[in-house]
């Protein structure tokens, strides 16, 4: 089994492939374990001499015994490491929703700021018509109004997609 590691690129890739030796080496050492007990079973029906019949079929319940106790410890083995798989997503999500927070945050500031901007603007041009300023600074003044609503509404539209 010849691998080409430069071909591994990411988490995926090389997570696979680990997959792929795990269960090629316990298929072999499944096989290799069956080969044995199936030889023994073999020998005790062939052997004539009865302690040694009964050695080799004790020899074959060993094997199997240990089939199960390798089984037991494999599956606390991978409770242990989906336990610790689980630990860190959870870790990695609640960093995440942190993250998400604080940038929603700035975004809201941002928000607050251009509305601040917009009443200013809008309070310059009512107090301009108030002191009977000319048309010109008035529709300056209400132009900087309108681009601070702008600047608003395009900050919001930012927050609901």
């Amino acid at each position: 089994m010849s691998t080409d590691w430069s071909q591994l690129k990411s988490f995926e890739d090389w997570s696979g492939k680990l997959r792929e030796l795990l269960d090629s080496g316990a298929k072999a050492a499944e096989a290799a374990r069956g080969d044995v007990a199936d030889e023994l079973l073999e020998y005790a029906d062939e052997v004539s001499f009865g302690d040694l019949k009964r050695r080799a079929r004790e020899a074959v319940k060993d094997l199997a015994l240990a089939d199960l106790q390798a089984g037991t410890a494999s599956l606390r083995s991978r409770s242990q490491d989906l336990a610790s798989q689980q630990q860190l997503i959870q870790e990695v999500t609640a960093q995440a929703n942190k993250d998400a927070k604080s940038i929603k945050l700035e975004n809201l500031n941002q928000l607050a700021k251009s509305a601040t901007d917009a009443i200013t603007s809008l309070k310059e041009a009512k107090a301009a018509i108030g002191n009977g300023s000319d048309l010109p600074a008035l529709a300056t003044k209400i132009d900087k109004g309108l681009s601070s609503l702008e600047s608003l509404r395009q900050s919001l539209e930012k927050l609901t997609s």
